[in-house]
């Protein structure tokens, strides 16, 4: 079976990819090879996949995806990053917005799919009320150019159902970990400021919170939602495993004092929270666990091994001082 992944060299996008991959699917990653998303994650599968380079919000490259004729699509390509939303909300709402509806547009025109799988995200519901967990038929409201963006894109979604059948099914997911996640995230964030001696750096009073779902269940979910998710409808897709900023920092911390990397005490210093700052994001999951999916890897073995592999790979990311990253010379790849 033929799947186009978008956004498939970002963090979360080449979990699946690799996920799919193993399971014997045919995979074209299309990708616009940005800070976020880079070829280096998918080093160890690109013999195996198509590769297509190219911006999704120009038409033609988005036709040149839906013409590779896949039976399943995730759209995962997006710019997330909050505080980079603050900073350039245009370029959030040209990559998730306008790249959506013509990646949807070029399906409409250009082929036959079975399922296209649209990301959100939970921000979309704004912030949680303490003791709440939003279900899917919870009012929006975003409070940054970010959610505010994958708003738009639902709206997209479920209008390109209603209008032409296509089969679009929504998913939320929380806040995703595991290994490979950009230095710009709070783990290898947090890992690098210890190595190096830094304090780390807590918004408010520390006490924000996030709930916290391991990639590689993230990646299960995907399949599920493909698999058995019902067109026109939204999912939420959560871990129900909710953590503060101070106990990821105290966390983060406990490993590397136990692998002998840090012997001072944790150092934490308070600042405040960038403007329009979510303290909460919780979510009610059962829909999706309704159609037989369940988180299974435990909150601190993942979290464990997602900060030992900070550790061993504080490079990882240098590549990013690097002109024209250089790309397997057997990978099969389309410049758009």
């Amino acid at each position: 079976m033929k799947i186009l992944i978008t956004g498939g060299a970002g963090f979360i996008g080449s979990h699946v990819t690799r996920h799919f991959v193993a399971r014997g699917y045919e995979v074209c990653v299309a990708t616009r090879n940005t800070y976020a998303g880079k070829m280096r994650n998918l080093a160890d599968v690109l013999p195996k996949i198509l590769l297509l380079i190219g911006d999704l919000a120009e038409p033609y490259f988005a036709r040149q995806c839906a013409e590779w004729c896949p039976e399943l699509v995730v759209h995962m390509a997006a710019e997330t990053h909050v505080d980079r939303a603050i900073e350039e909300p245009l370029s959030f709402v040209r990559a998730n917005v306008t790249g959506t509806a013509t990646l949807l547009q070029a399906f409409v025109d250009h082929g036959a799919v079975q399922r296209i799988l649209v990301y959100s995200t939970d921000e979309v519901y704004g912030p949680t009320p303490e003791g709440v967990a939003f279900d899917e038929q919870a009012p929006f409201r975003p409070t940054n150019a970010y959610s505010a963006s994958k708003v738009g894109v639902e709206g997209l979604a479920r209008a390109f159902w209603a209008t032409h059948c296509l089969p679009v099914t929504v998913v939320r997911p929380c806040n995703t970990y595991g290994s490979g996640q950009h230095p710009e995230k709070v783990i290898p964030k947090f890992v690098r400021q210890l190595l190096t001696k830094q304090k780390l750096t807590l918004y408010n009073d520390g006490r924000g919170s996030r709930d916290w779902l391991h990639v590689i269940d993230h990646a299960r979910g995907v399949e599920t939602l493909l698999r058995q998710g019902e067109a026109g409808e939204a999912y939420n897709m959560g871990a129900g495993d909710e953590h503060t900023d101070q106990e990821i920092a105290y966390e983060v911390w406990r490993v590397l004092l136990n692998a002998d990397k840090v012997t001072y005490p944790l150092p934490v210093t308070y600042v405040p929270g960038r403007p329009g700052h979510d303290r909460a994001y919780r979510m009610n999951s059962d829909k999706l666990h309704a159609l037989g999916w369940c988180p299974k890897m435990p909150f601190f073995e993942g979290f464990e091994a997602t900060v030992l592999w900070n550790v061993a790979h504080q490079d990882w990311w240098d590549t990013d001082k690097i002109q024209g990253e250089v790309l397997c010379p057997n990978e099969p790849m389309s410049k758009g």
